[in-house]
């Protein structure tokens, strides 16, 4: 039993993809480093470059990569590293 294979269409060289939008300051992203999630909002992007305000503090810098995520996951996660401070009434 034989069968023919149909010839393997040549990819192109270069594959050109549309040119993404950058995400405008203060949307809310999520990135990956260090082996985890951190999660925050665009402070500045320069071609194509962000910097984030973390969420829990500090500024994470030279991202080439981040992902938009929802209002409602950076208030979650900003709310969960928040400090709890305990008052005793004597």
């Amino acid at each position: 039993f034989h069968t023919k294979l149909s010839p393997r269409p040549s990819l192109p060289r270069t594959l050109s993809t549309p040119e993404l939008t950058p995400l405008e300051v203060g949307t809310p992203v999520a990135f990956f480093a260090q082996n985890k999630t951190f999660y925050g909002r665009v402070r500045s992007v320069h071609e194509g470059v962000y910097s984030v305000d973390v969420a829990g503090g500090g500024i994470k810098v030279g991202l080439n990569s981040v992902t938009p995520c929802s209002e409602e996951k950076l208030e979650k996660v900003v709310l969960s590293k928040k400090a709890l401070v305990w008052h005793l009434d004597a």
